[in-house]
């Protein structure tokens, strides 16, 4: 037999490579932005019962087996129940709203209209005349090349800070805006509302103009594949950037609510022109494509609050057109435009409850 005891110290270097592929799956429930599990109130969404649903080891049955009759004398049958607006989850509230901003929206008139919010400038990339010199591309090419050349700019410069904000916003943007806001669907459920139909009635104008012949632009990556989009790229057209479209019409239509405007109007503002932004940081779109975008924003929210000028346009949202001449989201071009909704916004003083629309409940929140 023998004892002993050592000491030794070593160091080593390597370099390996490899591949692999595997496949999972999983079930997880998290916190939305006001809506999950098929339009469930988020407080009723899932919870942690066990599922184990047998009786125990002696028999018993662990739950309740009561089944109660839908006929009850002098009570409103259980078959049937009223379902209270102000009961329903936030984003449904919006529904009635958004139908009747579709059929306001949809006739030759309202979309002519807003299609000439879109300027001049935004369109550019359509120019076929013929550049200057020999060999010059037309004016169009020359400027879907520049406008390349700044998205190379951004992804070599931008991508990799921001890549993970603008994959959250791609769904997400919502989380974004709340956050701004200090606010939950839970304490603000009309304000929730009236973000779900500034995003569903602007989801819609945007894909009316993407799906027009006349618009069909393919994507910086098509054109560009070296601009290596981490996602998509989409699978419709360019233009207009529907998350510029959406997210300021968003900001503009939370910016009449008073208490909002007073203490958010350049945040709202500036968080729009953000995502739009980051669109163009992960190579999906171009910059008219935003700029088109907030065009038709303000379009949308001239006719759904019937101003009738460009001073009330300028009045109505944050700074439209700002200080500085050169900042490329700052031209617009007035066109009237009337999309009134009842669902929307009441603007008679002191309406009736029984005839809110939506702004007028979401401005109750924040008084």
């Amino acid at each position: 037999m023998g004892a002993g005891a050592g000491a030794g110290a070593g160091a080593g270097a390597g370099a390996g490579a490899g591949a692999g592929a595997g496949a999972g799956a999983g079930a997880g429930a998290g916190a939305g932005a006001g809506s999950s599990f098929g339009n469930t109130p988020a407080e009723l969404g899932l919870k942690a019962w066990c599922l184990d649903y047998t009786p125990d080891a002696l028999g018993n049955v662990d739950l309740p087996q009561k089944i109660r009759s839908p006929y009850v004398a002098g009570v409103l049958p259980l078959k049937r129940k009223t379902y209270p607006i102000g009961d329903w989850d936030p984003s449904l509230r919006a529904v009635e709203a958004v139908m009747q901003f579709v059929c306001t929206v949809n006739t030759a008139g309202s979309w002519a209209a807003l299609d000439n919010w879109i300027t001049a400038e935004d369109k550019t990339w359509l120019d076929n005349t013929p550049g200057p010199g020999p060999g010059a591309f037309t004016v169009g090419e020359q400027f879907v090349r520049d406008e390349i050349a700044e998205v190379q700019a951004l992804m070599e410069d931008d991508r990799d800070r921001y890549l993970p904000e603008t994959v959250a916003q791609a769904d997400g943007v919502l989380f974004y805006y709340m956050g701004l806001l200090d606010m939950n669907p839970s304490s603000k459920p009309w304000t929730r509302a009236l973000m779900a139909f500034a995003l569903q009635a602007s989801e819609f104008v945007a894909m009316h103009f993407k799906r027009l012949p006349a618009y069909s632009r393919v994507r910086p990556s098509t054109l560009c594949p070296g601009l290596l989009p981490p996602f998509g790229p989409p699978r419709h057209a360019s233009f207009p950037s529907g998350h510029s479209t959406q997210c300021h019409v968003l900001s503009y239509v939370l910016s009449q609510i008073p208490a909002v405007k007073q203490r958010f109007d350049e945040e709202l503002v500036w968080l729009a022109r953000r995502v739009a932004i980051g669109r163009e940081r992960i190579g999906v779109h171009y910059r008219s494509d935003s700029t088109a975008g907030m065009h038709l924003a303000l379009g949308v929210i001239t006719g759904l609050m019937n101003w009738q000028n460009e001073n009330a346009v300028r009045t109505g949202v944050f700074e439209p057109v700002p200080t500085d001449p050169t900042d490329r989201f700052g031209k617009f071009a007035f066109a009237a435009i009337d999309l009134r909704c009842d669902e929307f916004f009441n603007p008679a003083p002191n309406p009736p409850e029984a005839t809110y629309g939506l702004l007028n409940w979401a401005r109750k929140e924040w008084t």
